[in-house]
């Protein structure tokens, strides 16, 4: 999957939108998990220390940024 920040990620997870407000974010996570339907998709709050960690660990271009994430991971088998 490729990061619209960065190069491809290798570790099976990429961002698929990043917004300021929760209620973008969540309308944002609903399309996301109808088009990625087998994957796991979560909604990460960049101001939770543990939500932006986990959002640097996929793009550490994100470390900077304020808002909310949409992650999409491949799901562990």
């Amino acid at each position: 999957m490729k990061s619209v920040f960065g190069p491809v990620i290798t570790e099976g997870a990429g961002i698929f939108d990043i917004q300021l407000s929760k209620a973008q974010a969540i309308k944002s996570l609903e399309i996301a998990k109808n088009i990625y339907q087998d994957f796991k998709v979560t909604l990460l709050d960049l101001n939770n220390i543990n939500d932006r960690l986990r959002a640097i660990d996929v793009d550490v271009d994100l470390g900077d940024m304020k808002g909310y994430v949409i992650l999409i991971e491949v799901p562990e088998i």
